[in-house]
Formats: C-alpha cells, sequence, structure tokens
C-alpha cells in the first residue's frame, strides 16, 4: 500500500515539471525601439514618467539554457530620441529587503544581483554590454569595457526594483536611422534567492551564455512614435507565447488540484496537519481564481501562482502522504 500511495503521488508531481526541450533552437524575437517625443526624467520610477506610456513592455525571461523562468520575472522597455537609447527594466524581486548592494562603478557587478544590457550594431565584430546592479552602480564591458559615459537610475518598491538606463548613441560608433536592426539582449543575474527564482535569466533564450550574440533578439529602429492604442497588439506579439505557457500551467495546476485537495480537506480537520494542510488549500484556491478569472487575471497574480505551483505541489504531496499513512495506520 505504502509503496502505491508513493507512486501514484510521485506521478503527479512529475506532472508539473518544466517540459524539456522547451527552449526554442533559435529566436525570432523582434522589438520596435519607437521615437519618443519627450525624454524619460531619469530617476527609476517607470510607470510615473508619460514618456514610457505607450512603449511596449517586453516580458518572459528565460532561465539561462531552460525553459521560461518560474521565479522572479523582468520587464522591459527601450525606446530612442536623438542621440541616446532608453531602456526601462522592472525587476520582480519579494527578497528586495534582503538585497543591499555593496559594489560600486566599475566594480565586478555581475557578481551581485542586476541586469546585464547586450548592443550590437549591424555588422559590428563584438558586442557592448553594460552591466547595473540593483542600486544602479554602472560597469562597461565588451567593447564598452571601462565605459561609464552612460547613465543609469535606480528606484525600490514593494517587492520589485526599477532600473531607468540611457546609453549615448555616440558609444555605438554610428548614429542609427529608422528601419535598422541591431542586434540586443537583456539578461538578469540573481544571487539573492531566500523566495527562489533561477540565478541567470535572459529575454532571447540562449543556451550557455550570456554573450551568444547570434540568439540576441532583434531591435528595429521606428520613426513612429508610441502609440498607446497599439501597445496591446505589440505586447500581444512579443509576449503571446510566454502568456500561452502561464495559461498552460495554471491549467495543468487546475487538473492535479483533484488529486491533492480532498485529502487536504480532511487534513485540514486533523489537528496536527490543520494548519498546513489549510496554507495550501489557500494556494490551490489562488490558481483555481486564475483560471476562472482567464484573460483578466492579472498577469503579476498569474507570475505568482505559477511560480509557486512547483512548491505547492511538492508539500502538498508530503503532507498527503504522511496524513494518508496516518489514516491508514491508525484505522481513521
Amino acid at each position: 500500500m505504502q509503496r502505491t500511495i508513493a507512486t501514484i503521488l510521485s506521478t503527479a508531481v512529475l506532472a508539473l515539471l518544466p517540459l524539456a526541450g522547451v527552449c526554442p533552437e533559435d529566436t525570432s524575437l523582434e522589438y520596435p525601439l519607437y521615437q519618443l517625443t519627450a525624454a524619460p526624467t531619469l530617476d527609476g520610477n517607470i510607470d510615473s514618467d508619460p514618456a514610457w506610456q505607450g512603449v511596449p513592455e517586453a516580458t518572459g525571461f528565460f532561465k539561462l539554457g531552460g525553459d521560461y523562468t518560474r521565479g522572479k520575472q523582468t520587464q522591459v522597455r527601450a525606446a530612442w530620441k536623438g542621440d541616446t537609447v532608453y531602456i526601462a527594466v522592472r525587476c520582480e524581486e519579494p527578497d528586495i529587503r534582503n538585497i543591499t548592494p555593496q559594489l560600486r562603478d566599475g566594480d565586478d557587478l555581475w557578481t551581485e544581483d542586476g541586469i546585464e544590457i547586450f548592443v550590437r550594431p549591424e555588422g559590428l565584430a563584438g558586442f557592448h554590454q553594460f552591466i547595473v546592479n540593483s542600486g544602479g552602480f554602472r560597469r562597461g564591458e565588451g567593447i564598452s569595457k571601462g565605459s561609464l559615459n552612460w547613465r543609469v537610475a535606480a528606484a525600490r518598491g514593494p517587492e520589485l526594483y526599477t532600473l531607468e538606463i540611457a546609453l549615448p548613441v555616440s558609444l555605438f560608433g554610428e548614429m542609427p536611422i529608422a528601419g535598422d536592426v541591431w542586434r540586443g539582449n537583456f539578461c538578469r543575474n540573481i544571487f539573492t534567492d531566500i523566495s527562489g527564482g533561477d540565478k541567470f535569466t535572459t529575454w532571447a533564450p540562449l543556451r550557455a551564455s550570456f554573450h551568444e550574440w547570434e540568439r540576441f533578439a532583434r531591435w528595429k529602429f521606428c520613426m513612429e512614435s508610441p502609440d498607446p492604442k497599439a501597445t496591446l497588439a505589440v505586447e500581444a506579439r512579443l509576449n503571446g507565447v510566454y502568456r500561452q505557457f502561464l495559461r498552460d500551467e495554471i491549467e495543468r495546476m487546475s487538473r492535479l488540484a483533484d488529486t491533492y485537495v480532498p485529502a487536504l480537506q480532511r487534513a485540514a480537520k486533523t489537528g496536527p496537519f490543520a494548519e498546513d494542510a489549510r496554507r495550501l488549500l489557500e494556494g490551490w484556491a489562488q490558481g483555481t481564481r486564475m483560471k476562472e478569472l482567464g484573460p483578466l487575471a492579472p498577469s503579476v497574480e498569474i507570475r505568482r501562482a505559477v511560480a509557486l505551483g512547483e512548491h505547492l505541489v511538492e508539500r502538498s504531496h508530503t503532507l498527503k502522504y504522511r496524513f494518508l499513512m496516518g489514516e491508514l495506520f491508525n484505522g481513521s
């Protein structure tokens, strides 16, 4: 009996594990860099700055060499005005209270929580690399090795930190014109993992290194200004596959609920298991709510439900197994 129950529950756990081969062999990601009518105020506050309104937000970072990260996601925006490329980054960070950047400009910033931006103009033999930690301190690498001739501003909020970066076009040796397509990518380093999260994540799917420039996304410079009316359509193109992934994960969680919820409901009425079982039931209920809301479900809440899903199954597996064994041997 013990072996049978363990086998059944282990099979259920495996049903929620990442599918092999999710990471694409190459990327067709193309981000439109619209031309801003006004430069952003570089203070790290993205949402309150009208310059960023209508600039599409891209998300769905992969863990390096794997499928979509289920932990701390990242959202990016990019645009240009005159002789400057502007980038805004929002890093979901439930461990923000535990992050205190220690390094400063020019230090080994890739060893702390932060982001890396890669830019490769057409025909360039190499790439520019800009590293920023959560405190907004900078380091230039690649062709821009040692350069600090670019600006960054950082801000913190509840369970996140944000960065705004201004890169002068003079760093790249050429002025882009509308229609130009460069290679570029956004990556993230995560060293504070109290709540989980993959250590290295990337917007364009990469196999083993952030330096795989041939797999970077395309940055297309546009003459048009951002159009808030068209933003949703552009974001649907950029993030559609990722959003479908989230919906599929919620659906998988929903199918697993019947495996755990009945036993957890009984366990919630039993002294030694009651508190843990109630917490787990709240997690399953959150997944059910996300499914019922469908397209109306807030993206942040869906991501959180998916991020918690794997741990929820593991904990439910353990508690259900213990509870069933107790019922079996106590004759209850």
